[in-house]
């Protein structure tokens, strides 16, 4: 009989700690949020809404590939290689570190909005703070110790939530969470070196190792050009087209109803994948090893996406200030969309698990050509209503495409797909009959 493993090792899983790393998380959030929208106006959130997207695109233009070359590439962890990565994580976190700060006025006069001028170069350092972490958590990674990641960053992200509400009470401004973001990658930084006993690392340029790493990361650049379309369009239109409170609005609703997007995104990459990967004979993926790694996951997910759907706009109006009540209109259309990618991500990683990265790229630019085609649709005909319901709906022709794949390669199963269906029916319903008691509740105590 093998021998029994530690109760420590079987709870901190790799699995576990995520799913209970990004719980925690979302609990905090919600509670943060519902004290950060009475103490702040909905502009605030709008700003930080422009400097995330605004951090986010200029991050992915500017990609390395290094986790995804140290954790595949096996010297990956010796001196040379080790110390040349980091390095070159430095220089490229201080390089957009520069160019935000040059960058800050014409950006903020092409969004219409010059007062952002000034909070954008200020977020510039944020930059510079993530270049500085150590390279520890991706050997952890690659050590599969996936689970000391998951419990350091939600340490992390639990001690920055105090700071900012603080500094939200204190300033009552968007500077709090700007400040707040700014400390918040200060300590992430840290904690890498603090919370994995890493050595400093030495500045460092191996020619051979750069040279290694541009010719894996080159290729990563079509498929980077795509995703910032498909995750930023619609916060840059709403930006650039609306005023700072509709936008703040639309991050609030953002932010809350991708708390399941990420971790289904999560799951997939870290855990999902993974599991595919060593489940394979050959090129071949059975059926059976398809669907086991997602049996317990996926239902459940299901039926909280559905429920946030017919639930969304009372769940805002018992939980939040009046300010933010629209929010809760836009919160269940986005529900949709964590939704719709438990049913796309599980194919796209199957596809990737069996060596067939192409379907991944065909299945970007269909969705770019559906985004592209229901945006400008949806944004004549119902305004920025619809251009959410065509965010939200963003992953349907990936959900068809792969079903398809995965049908020709013998792996779909309907049995399951309508047993996960069953679950986002009932999610529906739950969701409907709580909306229904809250309107007969609410209206009994007006009368």
């Amino acid at each position: 009989m093998a021998p029994r493993k530690p109760l420590l090792q079987r709870a901190f899983n790799s699995s576990s700690a995520l799913v209970g790393s990004v719980i925690v998380q979302a609990v905090l959030r919600f509670g943060s949020n519902l004290i950060l929208t009475r103490l702040l106006y909905p502009e605030a959130f709008g700003v930080v809404l422009v400097i995330t997207s605004v951090t986010y695109v200029m991050a992915l233009l500017a990609e390395t590939g290094i986790p995804a070359f140290l954790v595949r590439t096996k010297p990956a962890l010796e001196r040379r290689y080790y110390d040349t990565l980091w390095t070159v994580q430095v220089l490229r976190g201080a390089v957009l570190a520069v160019a935000l700060a040059l960058l800050a006025g014409p950006i903020a006069g092409w969004l219409g909005k010059p007062a952002l001028e000034l909070p954008l170069r200020a977020a510039s350092v944020i930059f510079f703070l993530d270049g500085l972490k150590s390279l520890a958590p991706l050997r952890e990674r690659r050590n599969r110790r996936d689970w000391h990641n998951s419990l350091t960053e939600m340490g992390t992200y639990a001690l920055q939530l105090p700071i900012i509400i603080g500094l939200a009470a204190w300033l009552e401004s968007y500077w709090a969470l700007i400040y707040g973001m700014i400390i918040g990658a200060a300590l992430t930084s840290a904690s890498t070196y603090i919370f994995y006993g890493s050595s400093w690392h030495r500045p460092r340029l191996d020619g051979a190792v750069v040279k290694e790493l541009w010719i894996f990361s080159r290729f990563l650049a079509a498929s980077s050009v795509i995703t910032i379309v498909l995750n930023q369009f619609d916060k840059f239109f709403i930006a650039g087209n609306m005023s700072l409170a509709i936008a703040g609005l639309y991050n609030m609703a953002w932010s809350l109803a991708f708390v399941a997007d990420g971790l289904v995104r999560s799951y997939s990459h870290r855990i999902f994948y993974a599991e595919l990967a060593h489940s394979l004979e050959g090129s071949e993926l059975s059926r059976a090893a398809y669907y086991r790694p997602m049996r317990r996951m996926r239902p459940l997910l299901a039926f909280a996406c559905a429920g946030g759907i017919t639930f969304g706009e009372t769940f805002f109006a018992i939980a939040f200030d009046d300010r933010y009540l629209e929010a809760g209109a836009m919160f269940a259309i986005l529900s949709f969309r964590p939704l719709l990618a438990l049913f796309a991500r599980p194919g796209e990683n199957a596809m990737l698990a069996i060596g067939r990265p192409r379907t991944k790229f065909v299945s970007d630019v269909l969705k770019l050509a559906w985004l592209i085609g229901t945006a400008l649709i949806g944004y004549n005909l119902y305004g920025v209503y619809g251009l959410i319901w065509a965010t939200a709906l963003v992953d349907i022709p990936a959900v068809l495409y792969f079903s398809v794949l995965l049908r020709k390669a013998g792996t779909f199963s309907l049995r399951e797909e309508v047993w996960t269906l069953l679950f986002v029916a009932v999610g529906l319903g739950c969701g409907a009959v709580g909306t229904w008691v809250w309107e007969g509740t609410h209206r009994a105590a007006l009368y």
